[in-house]
Order: structure tokens, then sequence, then C-alpha cells
């Protein structure tokens, strides 16, 4: 919407987007690819990833039938043969302990921040596998008369 004089000097079919091309827009989209080069963040997103898989891997999570995964995007599926046992109740234990789990089907997903410390990546992924170890066994907890 605008003056007829306005809009008339672009012809039609000549802007798809208001700031999409814009010298500003360009301008934080270069300075962007800047910081990933510079803070090597994809290096650090690999070193990250392969902590997270080595520490999953270590503490040997009961329940889990796959791991899948890479960067920092992670999914664990989840055997769900045994009473009590579900991604959505294993989810719900991690977030009251702290650790903000996504579920669906048979899976809990997890996408740790990338400035995640190191300490703070395996602390988060012992919680999540405790609460795999304790869904078994826990019975009610809070929130749980939620979860189906």
């Amino acid at each position: 919407m605008g003056k007829k004089e306005v809009m008339d000097v672009v012809g039609r079919g000549e802007v798809f987007s208001t700031y999409g091309a814009s010298p500003p827009a360009c301008a934080a989209a270069l300075a962007a690819l800047d910081v990933l080069e510079e803070e090597k963040i994809s290096e650090r997103s690999e070193r990250l990833s392969v902590l997270l898989t080595k520490t999953i891997k270590s503490l040997n999570p009961p329940h889990l039938l796959e791991h899948r995964g890479g960067g920092m995007y992670h999914t664990l599926v989840i055997d769900e043969s045994k009473p009590g046992v579900t991604a959505r109740r294993a989810a719900a234990l991690a977030t009251l302990r702290g650790v903000l789990v996504g579920n669906g089907f048979n899976r809990l997903r997890f996408s740790p921040p990338i400035t995640i410390t190191e300490e703070d990546l395996v602390k988060a992924v012992g919680i999540i596998v405790q609460a795999l170890k304790d869904v078994e066994t826990i019975g009610d907890f809070p929130g749980s008369e939620f979860i189906n």
C-alpha cells in the first residue's frame, strides 16, 4: 500500500520481500557468517556432538533401541514394551530435573545450545539417561496424571 506515484516506481514482480536483500540485511548476514567462521561454530558443534555421542554410549541407557543424530540435534529411539516406559514419561522426568527434552512417538529429541559447556552437556545427558533408568520404577510423579 502506498501512493500511486511511489508504488509505480517498482515494476510488477520486481520486489518480493520488504527487507530480504536490503543493505542492512546483507550486512547482518555477512556479520553472522563472520561470527560462524571466527568462533569456529561448525567445529565446536562437531566436537560437542562427538562428546554427546560418546557420553550416551558410555552411560548405556536402558530401553534404548537406537541413537540418531548429528551436530547438536539428537534422537533416542526408546523401547516402550515394558509397563511405564514411554518416551513421554522419560521426557517429563528429565524436564522436571532441569533438562528440556522433546518427545514424539517413541523418541526423545534434544538439541542443546551451541553455547553449552562440555561439563553441562555431560550433566544433561546424565539426567536424560537417569530419567530412562527411573521411568520404569518411579510410579507417579508431579504431572504424571497428565501423561498417558
